[in-house]
């Protein structure tokens, strides 16, 4: 079972506007994202994105596929990815200046950090895009091959937070029977050392994304870690507390309450 099977299908009203020539594009505003009934405070770029208060999850179908494929070609999807991984980075690295004296203060204090996978440390935009972004055999193939690219500016992040003594922890919503793949495609992009890779048991199948991550971070709380930052593609990533400070990288190719 494929981590989005789960969701409906409906189309996604994105906010890019298609011009008939391609340029470079700034990164979009970082603002704080306030969603109805949410204290977790979580910073991002709202281009493209959906209702973030949605009960139901959707891919963006063939509708406004031109639109996404603009944003992607732009270069500002790039931008946008890398202007909130910088804003995290801030955020990180101000906190072990005032917490920590060095990379052994922070390991021994148990600070951690989150990340999500999909779309966060790997884009599945290649093969989603080539299908009108709505997941199929396409897909399938691209997470059992990994020849989902890196996200480097998020990559380059973990392996800073792993750099300064800060355990980091792999929360992904994918199932326990892809363990193997998921790993080896994590080494293949160079990340290592996670404290845990955890993805969802049989009976978390049917969980909402919120509920099964903030119940994993809360988890990673209870186990005497603070975690300094959770960074994803989605509000859930970062949702439901048990974080200092939540990163919402862009995604207006699908949504997962």
């Amino acid at each position: 079972m494929k981590r989005h099977l789960v969701l409906a299908m409906t189309i996604l009203v994105a906010t890019v506007t298609v011009s008939g020539v391609v340029r470079a594009a700034p990164a979009s505003q970082i603002v704080q994202i306030d969603v109805a009934g949410q204290s977790t405070t979580i910073f991002g770029v709202l281009e493209g994105l959906p209702s973030l208060g949605a009960s139901d999850g959707y891919y963006a179908g063939p509708g406004p596929a031109a639109q996404i494929k603009a944003y992607y070609s732009s270069g500002q999807y790039a931008a946008d990815q890398a202007a909130v991984t910088a804003a995290a980075r801030a955020y990180f690295t101000g906190w072990l200046k005032t917490h920590c004296t060095g990379p052994d203060d922070c390991s021994d204090k148990k600070a951690a950090a989150v990340f999500d996978i999909d779309d966060t440390l790997i884009s599945s935009y290649q093969a989603l895009s080539s299908n009108s972004f709505t997941p199929g055999v396409e897909y399938d193939k691209a997470v059992a091959e990994c020849t989902t690219p890196a996200i480097a500016p998020v990559v380059s992040f973990l392996n800073f937070v792993e750099s300064q003594g800060v355990a980091f922890y792999l929360i992904t919503g994918r199932p326990g029977t892809e363990r193997a793949l998921t790993s080896t495609c994590m080494h293949k992009i160079g990340v290592s050392g996670w404290r845990q890779l955890i993805m969802r048991s049989p009976t978390q199948l049917t969980m909402t994304a919120q509920r099964y991550k903030s119940a994993a971070r809360a988890q990673i709380q209870k186990s005497g870690y603070t975690i300094i930052t959770s960074i994803g593609d989605q509000v859930s990533d970062s949702a439901g507390g048990s974080t200092k400070r939540g990163f919402l990288l862009p995604n207006p190719m699908y949504y997962i309450p």
